[in-house]
């Protein structure tokens, strides 16, 4: 009977061992999952932060486009207006 309440013992104790290592590897994956999380939302709102900098960008590309434009038109009017008053 000492063998049998021996093995039940060691049944018990190896049940418990197994419970624990599995709360454990549990607890693990919840914190593993946690930081995944985190990182998801923290790369989503930096692909976020990046699309506004680029359109950002892509607004101040045709403000400077359209500016030069601008000057470009304001120089031909301004030879234009000389070329005239020279002939005068």
């Amino acid at each position: 009977m000492t063998c049998t309440a021996g093995n039940v013992r060691r049944s018990d104790e190896l049940l418990r061992e197994e419970r624990n290592s599995r709360n454990q590897l549990e607890n693990a994956l919840r914190s593993n999952n946690d930081i995944i999380q985190q990182l998801t939302n923290r790369i989503a709102r930096a692909e976020e932060k990046s699309q506004e900098e680029r359109n950002a960008i892509s607004s101040l590309v045709n403000h400077t486009k359209s500016v030069e434009q601008a000057v470009l038109g304001s120089q031909q009017e301004l030879k234009n207006k000389q070329s005239c008053e020279s002939l005068l």
